[in-house]
């Protein structure tokens, strides 16, 4: 997630404190944070968050160390993810969506030679038309 800002609004915030526990708190802000951006749910990543856990557990004020008990619960971590997705109306990607892939990806590569700025390009329309990302090895997978 290099580059990516987080900021927690007054409203998130609120959501936040609205969990209970330090654990789900922390998780439910890590989600948050995830969805917006990169635009993946906590179970995608591939990536390694610490950062991003230790920066919400500072901002929050709770030890960073009960992201653990929240991540040894998968239905709590799915609950959330869902609440959140709803809350920020954010869905699943499905086969209908190969067409829009397919045209942006084209578009993207249009006089370049390099996959980066293709796969950005198809990463940020599937942002805008509000559909969760898939981690690069489950969505080669799925094709």
């Amino acid at each position: 997630m290099p580059g990516a800002t987080v900021h927690l609004t007054r409203s998130d915030e609120e959501r936040v404190a609205g969990r209970r526990g330090a654990a789900n708190r922390l998780g439910f802000a890590v989600q948050l944070a995830l969805l917006r951006h990169p635009g993946m749910g906590l179970a995608q990543m591939e990536e390694p968050i610490d950062a991003l856990v230790g920066w919400l557990a500072m901002r929050l004020g709770i030890p960073a160390t009960a992201f653990t008990d929240y991540a040894g619960r998968p239905q709590t971590m799915t609950d959330h993810a869902l609440m959140l997705a709803a809350m920020l109306g954010l869905r699943s990607s499905g086969t209908a969506d190969l067409p829009l892939m397919i045209e942006d990806a084209a578009q993207s590569a249009w006089g370049i030679d390099r996959g980066a700025p293709i796969v950005t390009g198809v990463a940020a329309t599937l942002r805008a038309a509000k559909i969760i990302l898939q981690p690069p090895t489950s969505a080669a997978r799925s094709i």
